[in-house]
């Protein structure tokens, strides 16, 4: 399996990823999950954890930007806020590509250390923009009012 959701800390949903997608039913499930996550219609936060992710073909990526464009479409967002945690230099690539190609839902916390999921998830908690010169935050393309503005990725000085 491609991917495994926990729920033990919702409305902070943890999602490890493991090893690569082993067929377009694989990342399907995926999806369908997320999807039906997002049609509970109430807020929630995604944890992923990459770090036993194994490569993974561009059109998964692919793939993702157009569920997230149609998840964009969406009248209310539900997603709050993601962090991504990954010490995997092609996994960075991939996610950048993402968000070259749509920006996020919501914003988006990248990070290479797990000490920062805590102080993180308590930023989201509280609806504060996290800052630290370690972590890469990925912009939201909406406002308050859901309409698109311009994405933004601040990359971390390495």
């Amino acid at each position: 399996m491609f991917s495994e959701f926990n729920y033990k800390n919702y409305p902070f949903i943890e999602v490890k990823f493991n090893n690569t997608v082993e067929s377009i039913e694989d990342f399907n499930n995926f999806i369908t999950t997320w999807d039906s996550i997002n049609n509970k219609k109430e807020p929630y936060y995604f944890i992923f954890d990459t770090r036993s992710m194994g490569m993974v073909n561009i059109k998964y990526a692919i793939m993702l930007t157009k569920f997230i464009s149609k998840l964009k479409k969406n009248k209310e967002q539900y997603l709050k806020g993601s962090i991504i945690y990954t010490e995997i230099d092609y996994i960075r690539y991939l996610l950048k590509f993402v968000f070259m190609m749509t920006s996020p839902i919501s914003n988006v916390y990248i990070i290479e250390d797990l000490k920062f999921i805590k102080p993180i998830c308590e930023s989201l908690k509280n609806n504060i923009l996290y800052q630290n010169k370690n972590v890469t935050l990925v912009k939201s393309s909406f406002n308050s009012n859901n309409k698109e503005k311009e994405n933004v990725i601040q990359e971390k000085v390495i």
